[in-house]
């Protein structure tokens, strides 16, 4: 029977909604929603599963539960001592929506280890990492990143005080051109992707510096 992600998702955008945790720390940032992430981190899995000379024998399916299963923990515990703690929880809900939705045993316990382990970024550049859990992780950085990255930024400034354009460039030197000064991907595809990223917010960087005339004695 073919999986059907968008009852799937809708289970999990319900969830989130159901406890109010659709909106993330809204005081920062009013603008973002939980089940928006979601929906375009599984996107990014569907776009990464479908790259050239990856093993035949990978699990699609096994990826994209896991996307859009990975942060619904929120729904259980929104406030989380430590970064990887909502993965917990996440495994919970899948839990229980696999209980009315029977997978095969073996692959119900890999959905969940996918789930579960998805924080754990620092494994990306290991060695024998498996690669269901690498393209999950890929998915998962991949959003709001680049040009999305920079509209987070942006609308961010907006909320504090005093917005100014140069606030605005300053603060989208400090995260997101930052972030991007590495290239943390691995599979061919995540790293142009990423690269064309870079590319990205290095020329806007520039291009509102130089419209900014900083440094021009004027």
């Amino acid at each position: 029977m073919k999986t059907d992600y968008t009852e799937m998702f809708n289970y999990v955008k319900e969830r989130l909604a159901g406890r109010d945790v659709e909106a993330t720390y809204i005081d920062r940032f009013p603008f973002r929603r939980r089940s928006n992430h979601t929906w375009r981190v599984f996107k990014w899995a569907e776009r990464l599963v479908q790259q050239e000379n990856l093993p035949a024998e990978l699990d699609h399916e096994a990826v994209l539960v896991a996307a859009i299963f990975h942060d619904v923990g929120y729904a259980i515990k929104p406030e989380m001592r430590t970064h990887d703690e909502h993965a917990v929880y996440s495994v919970q809900v899948f839990d229980e929506y696999a209980a009315d939705h029977p997978f095969p045993p073996e692959q119900t316990e890999r959905f969940a280890w996918l789930i579960r382990h998805h924080s754990d970024k620092q494994r990306m550049k290991e060695p024998d990492i498996p690669l269901d859990l690498l393209l999950v992780m890929e998915a998962d950085i991949m959003d709001e990143t680049g040009a999305l990255g920079m509209v987070w930024d942006c609308l961010y400034v907006g909320t504090k005080a005093d917005p100014s354009y140069e606030k605005a460039l300053e603060h989208l030197q400090q995260y997101s051109g930052a972030f991007l000064l590495d290239n943390p991907m691995v599979t061919p595809l995540a790293r142009r992707i990423w690269e064309k990223k870079q590319n990205l917010i290095h020329e806007f960087l520039d291009q509102l510096a130089e419209d900014l005339w900083l440094g021009d004695p004027g």
